[in-house]
């Protein structure tokens, strides 16, 4: 099974074909347009599943050009769950399953709350705090643009990305790419962020979290490059996508 984790900078229905031909079977897109908006049946994959959310803005008005959309391939179906808590904005669970596989998968694009101050990562940590007895489920994947890492922890403590970290370990939900690469979180050699498309503005802020059974048959990782997502050459987004195989032996 295949996941692809993508914060595509709006306009997904411009640069869709550019994850699509790494063939998900999921497909989780921070900052996209409604499906209304994008026009599914025009793309080179066939969607079996989707689901998207966006919040109402302080007028009550929906803006369906910047949600979170959460597809899927290849005959994979998507379910929002019933215990939904619109509280937790764009930390969305949903069950993806199809006649033999079945998974819980968090679509997650951070958000602070400004009206209680909550940052990024306090933002996450309350939602799985919430969603904890989902998360003993076995086949829990969480993904997406979570906007957190190690470095921030250290340069704000009210930052909470360690305290993540520590509650997922607690769950047997363990990061993909740092399994996979064996690196320390803070330590990441490819970043899957360029702030304000820079190239020395690198940071990594998009994971996918997994449980062990997942982890245990993990095949592959691939982050993006610069070069070909970020680069004024491309530009298609500030972020890269993350790619992650497992095995459905």
């Amino acid at each position: 099974m295949k996941l692809v984790s993508w914060n595509c900078h709006q306009c997904y229905r411009k640069k869709a074909d550019f994850v699509l031909e790494r063939n998900p079977d999921i497909l989780i897109i921070p900052e996209c347009e409604s499906t209304d908006r994008l026009g599914l049946g025009l793309f080179s994959s066939p969607i079996t599943g989707q689901y998207w959310f966006a919040n109402d803005n302080e007028d009550g008005i929906t803006n369906y050009n910047k949600g979170i959309g959460i597809f899927s391939y290849n005959g994979y179906q998507i379910k929002l769950l019933d215990c939904f808590n619109g509280k937790f904005r764009y930390v969305i669970p949903v069950e993806v399953f199809n006649q033999t596989k079945h998974y819980i998968v968090f679509g997650i694009w951070a958000q602070q709350d400004k009206k209680q101050l909550c940052l990024y990562s306090e933002h996450i940590l309350n939602a799985i705090e919430y969603y904890s007895s989902l998360l003993d489920a076995d086949n829990v994947i969480l993904a997406g643009d979570f906007n957190s890492g190690l470095q921030f922890d250290l340069e704000n403590p009210r930052c909470k990305f360690r305290e993540i970290v520590s509650f997922l370990a607690k769950k047997k939900i363990s990061s993909a790419y740092h399994t996979f690469f064996k690196e320390n979180f803070g330590d990441e050699t490819h970043p899957t962020h360029y702030f304000q498309y820079k190239n020395d503005r690198p940071f990594h802020i998009d994971y996918c979290f997994a449980s062990a059974s997942l982890i245990d048959k993990l095949t592959n990782v691939e982050v993006g490059t610069y070069e070909e997502w970020c680069s004024d050459k491309n530009r298609r987004s500030d972020h890269t996508p993350l790619l992650i195989d497992f095995s459905d032996q």
